[in-house]
């Protein structure tokens, strides 16, 4: 069909009296009629588009059939064409209508490796971005039926054929998931979440070339906002804390502060808070030393360990004000560099030594607000 018009260029001029009689040859009962109209069609390219799309409308079958494969392929062609034009620019000097391009340089920038990042994007998934300016409806619809392709590829019954996104396609669906009017399952943002922990894209995020990019667009995914209790909350904090993205911290407050939240959850909201917004969030971190709620009990030579929120709290403002944990009780406290303590390390045996430990802390916080915000010298034993 289209064959013979493949080496030809794109956008050759075509007088609109040919491209209509060329149309109403597409439905010739000549089949060598046919295919003369089909090539040159294709030949003369973007200015045969519009009475291409009407011929869709067609009531002859082989005319709409002939009119969508043109269409196709006149398309594909352009899309190449300003995809290599925007290749060649390497400067980015020049204005591009590339789908998607506006909000990712927004967000991404517009040097060199933001620019071959956003080709990857392209050739990955083009349909998916060229569909992202549609309603929020469509756009979500889009994202969902992405991921769906995405997964039945990664559990493909024969191993050989199994293949997960690359890197292209997951900046590809942070980028358009990470518009806030996009209504996205808990499901698709899940599977999207779970997307970020693949080869290629871990690999990008240790290419210095490539940081930065892949950390904004995993920014702009974390800080749209989920609801405070939901379990993409959770994953959008762990993966906060994984890339200290402190574009988390608005979500993460709002889990910590969040009642509604389960407590195991909400341990995770103080540890990305004091992780990546440091001693500026300790008012807010205060508070919890009168949550009583419960993360999680394990036993330690015969003794029952119970670590509570306020015991996370506490161990927290500890070091955010740079005391001696162990001076509080949390002989066991480690740190850890990902979630910034590992949780099963605190905790107290009995409620009495908690409560020697908070009273401890209230003193220090009451006389560190009396010098002004200061770092008073802890009180004595």
């Amino acid at each position: 069909m289209l064959l013979a018009a493949q080496a030809m260029p794109a956008r050759a001029a075509g007088p609109a009296g040919e491209i209509e009689r060329l149309i109403s040859q597409l439905g010739d009962s000549r089949y060598r009629v046919r295919e003369r109209a089909t090539a040159r069609l294709a030949e003369i390219g973007l200015p045969a588009r519009q009475p291409l799309e009407q011929a869709l409308a067609s009531p002859d079958a082989e005319v709409r059939r002939r009119a969508r494969q043109i269409l196709a392929h006149i398309m594909d062609l352009d899309f190449e064409a300003r995809l290599e034009a925007f290749s060649a620019d390497v400067e980015g000097c020049l204005q591009h209508d590339l789908p998607c391009w506006e909000r990712y340089r927004a967000l991404a920038g517009n040097n060199a490796a933001s620019r071959r990042l956003f080709v990857e994007m392209l050739r990955a998934e083009r349909w998916l971005l060229q569909g992202a300016e549609n309603s929020a409806a469509a756009v979500a619809e889009a994202i969902e039926s992405r991921c769906q392709q995405w997964q039945q590829s990664m559990q493909h019954f024969d191993p050989t054929q199994r293949r997960p996104p690359g890197a292209g396609s997951v900046l590809a669906l942070l980028l358009v998931g990470s518009r806030e009017d996009v209504p996205i399952s808990a499901e698709t943002a899940t599977t999207i979440a779970g997307f970020t922990y693949q080869k290629e894209l871990q690999e990008a995020m240790r290419d210095a070339g490539q940081t930065d990019v892949v950390r904004r667009l995993l920014g702009a995914w974390v800080a749209r906002p989920f609801d405070a209790d939901s379990t993409v909350t959770y994953q959008n904090i762990v993966l906060s804390l994984r890339y200290e993205l402190t574009e988390g911290i608005p979500a993460a407050l709002a889990v910590m502060q969040s009642p509604a939240t389960p407590p195991h959850i909400r341990q995770y909201g103080i540890l990305c808070v004091a992780k990546l917004g440091g001693a500026a969030y300790i008012e807010q971190i205060e508070p919890l030393l009168e949550d009583t709620a419960a993360c999680a009990s394990f036993k330690l030579n015969d003794q029952e360990i119970q670590t509570q929120v306020r015991d996370v709290a506490l161990a927290v403002l500890v070091r955010l004000t740079g005391q001696d944990l162990r001076a509080y009780g949390f002989e066991r406290a480690q740190a850890n560099a990902l979630t910034y303590f590992n949780t099963a390390t605190l905790g107290f045996a009995d409620d009495e030594a908690r409560q020697t430990a908070l009273q401890r802390y209230r003193e220090f916080a009451r006389l560190r607000h009396a010098t002004g915000g200061g770092h008073p010298c802890p009180p004595s034993e």
